[in-house]
């Protein structure tokens, strides 16, 4: 029996070969799901990954396709994985994403996503048409065609005044994607076009998601800056420090008497905020829960660290639980990986639900495993995604 996945369908796209295979349909690992879209279409956004080696036999899409079912791609799920010789539709065109890591924003909930793999021209033509039969599909041109970074900077506030064009290529510090087509867009773009059979002007009309607010995460101190705010939990418990989260979620209770304050002060650095932001929408979170925030020297101390001082103890440092959009905790695993990959310096696997996070530099850069109370480096790894395939939780 073959170990490669058979297609339910398959059909023409506009030149491309696509295998319909619906990870909605076919879930033996009971991985997480996005939901049905309850927005209009706004339109396709073009994701680049890397090639891999393929299995003979097979395809990288049908590899990218079956890493999913397995659980291997994390929280990522996209419409469609497209190579140099095929593309395979992972989820139903009426149904959202997880892709942009902007949450709930429009580009996972109204867009059809397109991961191109790959830097090869072959690939990238393929994408093209893909693209071109999916515009001509639902009516729509080249104005409604984005790339992930445009996401990234709808979230973030940036670029307002640029163009939709403008905005697809405009840096961001997070991810350059998709990085091997950004150098190009406009002739990628030009691609599409061509495919579709027309020659319309680019950024017209003005697309429409600029302005849409609930994407833009508001924060009470800019992630451009660099500090640790001293808030008085009496007087600033319900203050948002960001759109998900608020000062009195990071104040240091005492665990061992109920509503017990250790001090009315809750330090917060601003980066922390940043990265719990980053890791909300990257995983899609319907919310995180801040088990431990800010701790004083005293609490440090009760808990068993000799020094009292650590980087709870100045406000750079939360214990966390994330939870996906069915409610359920992401597991542990999931979490730890997804820093990493965000750029966090300082991470923990606590237990199968529960992740330190701190906003050490990387100088100091420490991964570890409190459950078995080692570093990671100390036994060979240098990441997470290597340390949990030879030391699975939970087996």
């Amino acid at each position: 029996m073959s170990i490669f996945l058979q297609p339910d369908r398959q059909y023409n796209a506009n030149g491309v070969m696509v295998k319909e295979y619906l990870i909605t349909n076919h879930n033996p690992n009971r991985i997480t799901m996005p939901s049905k879209r309850t927005k209009p279409l706004l339109g396709i956004t073009i994701h680049n990954t890397g090639a891999i080696k393929a299995s003979s036999g097979t395809t990288m899409a049908e590899q990218y396709t079956r890493a999913t079912i397995n659980g291997n791609m994390n929280s990522v799920r996209v419409h469609f994985y497209v190579d140099d010789k095929e593309a395979w539709q992972n989820l139903p065109l009426d149904w959202q994403g997880w892709h942009a890591a902007d949450g709930n924003g429009d580009g996972n909930t109204a867009t059809i996503a397109i991961e191109c793999i790959g830097d090869s021209k072959e690939a990238e033509d393929n994408a093209a048409r893909l693209t071109a039969w999916l515009l001509k599909k639902y009516s729509m041109n080249t104005a409604h065609v984005y790339t992930h970074t445009y996401w990234l900077n709808v979230r973030d506030g940036r670029g307002l005044q640029l163009s939709k064009d403008d905005r697809c290529v405009l840096k961001h510090s997070y991810k350059t994607c998709p990085i091997y087509i950004i150098p190009h867009w406009i002739d990628f773009i030009k691609a599409v076009n061509k495919y579709v059979g027309g020659t319309q002007t680019e950024n017209l009309p003005k697309d429409e998601p600029i302005q849409d607010k609930p994407a833009v995460i508001q924060y009470a101190v800019s992630p451009d800056r660099n500090v640790i705010t001293v808030y008085k939990y009496s007087t600033h418990k319900d203050k948002r420090v960001s759109t998900h989260f608020q000062v009195k979620e990071f104040a240091d209770f005492n665990g061992r008497r109920a509503n017990e304050l250790y001090s009315d002060n809750v330090k917060i650095h601003n980066k922390l905020i940043y990265l719990l932001e980053q890791l909300f929408a990257e995983l899609c979170c319907k919310y995180i829960i801040v088990n431990s925030g800010y701790r004083t020297v005293e609490h440090e101390k009760a808990i068993g660290n000799a020094d009292g001082h650590g980087y709870h103890t100045s406000g750079r440092a939360a214990d966390i639980t994330c939870y996906g959009q069915d409610g359920k905790p992401i597991d542990a695993e999931t979490v730890c990986i997804a820093l990493e990959k965000l750029g966090a310096n300082g991470i923990a696997y606590i237990n199968e639900r529960s992740v330190h996070v701190d906003t050490r530099s990387r100088s100091v850069k420490w991964f570890g495993d409190e459950s078995r109370g080692i570093s990671l480096k100390s036994i060979g790894y240098e990441h997470f995604i290597d340390y949990f395939a030879q030391f699975k939780k939970g087996v």
